[in-house]
């Protein structure tokens, strides 16, 4: 049976970029995705942690989050990626609530969290106080898969607009790696996703629909573009530079809808340095195909 999973393409074609950050050009490819996120599962395994842990993640956009989401999710764990922009406060609560075994944040975002929170703490990109090194942690151990190998899943957590945010836990978990989903069968049925697509996500991977998407396309072996944050001419740059990605769809689509205006902007983008770019064609998004599409749109 053929799996959906990194692992699969990272025996088949090492060297296939799963990641590329679109502002430095840095790349993550299927093998070095397949080591690390290995290495990652094995030193949950030597902390004690097994099948049902649960892994807090503080990481902006960069490749290194999918390192260490796909070494929890192999290694059967729970993963909750949780919004950077938070207060300490509000982070500190996720993590207590969640009962995370695992804390792992970027260099830039360790500074402003609660000491003492989430159990084992690791920090990637860097070093800080009360953290041990991401990197230093993984690199001593095998970039072989963990005997006991299985999926994992997300616990996203809700905004918390109406109160606390909320986590919604899965029933279940420890399913066999790879196993077909609903999910990735909707994105290669409905969106012709596979081993050639590009997919271009620039919202923040906290959120469920990009970090959903993106991980279902390494499912497929297809490659994840990101951008550190949104930027519309940055955003168009990026969509040029991917090769293959359908800006004319969407451009013809607003125009469809009555806001041309905003689809020339987008045109314009990459020679426009206007300071208001971003919000006009936000706006032609939302108001040229209405708020149903927004997500799609930004993570096509």
């Amino acid at each position: 049976m053929t799996i959906e999973h990194p692992s699969r393409f990272a025996a088949s074609d090492p060297d296939r970029p799963a990641v590329i950050a679109a502002e430095t050009g840095q790349v993550l490819t299927y093998g070095q995705l397949e080591a690390r996120s290995n290495q990652l599962a094995h030193a949950l395994r030597a902390r004690g942690l097994g099948v049902g842990a649960h892994v807090a993640i503080v990481v902006e956009n960069r490749p290194e989050y999918f390192e260490a989401v796909w070494g929890a999710l192999r290694a059967g764990a729970y993963v909750t990626p949780i919004n950077w922009h938070l207060s300490a406060d509000e982070i500190d609560y996720v993590v207590r609530d969640s009962g995370a075994d695992v804390l792992i944040a970027s260099a830039n975002c360790a500074p402003s969290l609660t000491a003492g929170i989430g159990g084992i703490r690791l920090v990637l990109g860097g070093v800080h106080e009360g953290f041990e090194s991401f990197e230093a942690v993984i690199a001593a151990h095998p970039t072989t898969p963990i005997a006991d190998e299985c999926e994992g899943s997300w616990m996203f957590y809700s905004s918390g607009t109406t109160g606390r945010p909320k986590g919604i836990k899965p029933a279940s978990i420890g399913t066999p790696l790879g196993a077909p989903t609903a999910f990735v069968g909707l994105v290669q049925m409905l969106y012709g996703g596979s081993e050639s697509t590009r997919y271009l996500s620039p919202a923040p991977l906290y959120h469920a629909a990009p970090s959903g998407w993106s991980t279902a396309i390494h499912r497929l072996g297809g490659t994840v573009v990101i951008t550190e944050r949104f930027d519309a001419v940055g955003f168009v740059k990026a969509a040029k530079a991917s090769g293959k990605w359908k800006t004319d769809d969407i451009l013809a689509v607003l125009e469809d809808r009555g806001a041309s205006q905003y689809a020339k902007e987008l045109r314009n983008a990459g020679k426009d340095s206007g300071r208001n770019l971003g919000q006009q064609v936000g706006e032609g998004v939302m108001g040229g195909l209405g708020p149903a599409l927004t997500a799609g749109a930004g993570t096509v």
